[in-house]
């Protein structure tokens, strides 16, 4: 059996985060999913995952910009100015295209900045091929050492 995924999404639309986490849930039931839905709810988690050693990193990241009480830029910032949580895959996930947004998240070093589609029934191949490139990749073993160190 293969090692359980940790995936966390920060998304505040609820039908957004309803259609992704049933597509993930149908079509990688080994996938643990963490769905927050504020920014300072994300604060939060990210000072405990720093704070606990004994809570393993999440595999991957989706993170909206447009949130309540943090944006996504503020918590992006948090995460990859420290130095364990610097190491992971943070895609933004949104619906803004306007292009300082896309330059202030680049330059925060976010893995990828990915547009959701129009069309719901678009997330899931799109969420698909973000999961498939991030946890097949010499970046998920990396991850995976880290929580083995952490916790050891």
């Amino acid at each position: 059996m293969s090692k359980t995924k940790s995936l966390v999404f920060i998304e505040d639309n609820r039908d957004h985060a309803e259609i992704i986490s049933f597509y993930i849930k149908d079509c990688y039931p080994n996938y643990e999913i963490t769905l927050i839905t504020d920014g300072e709810e994300a604060m939060i988690y990210f000072d405990e995952v720093i704070s606990n050693k004994d809570k393993s990193l999440p595999d991957l990241v989706f993170l909206d910009i447009k949130l309540p009480k943090f944006s996504g830029l503020d918590i992006l910032n948090k995460i990859k100015s420290d130095e364990i949580l610097r190491l992971l895959p943070v895609i933004i996930f949104t619906t803004s295209i306007y292009h300082k947004d896309i330059e202030d998240a680049l330059a925060a070093h976010a893995n990828s900045y990915i547009v959701k589609p129009d069309m719901p029934d678009a997330f899931g191949p799109l969420v698909d091929k973000v999961i498939s490139y991030w946890t097949s990749s010499q970046h998920s073993m990396l991850i995976d050492r880290i929580n083995a160190e952490r916790t050891n």
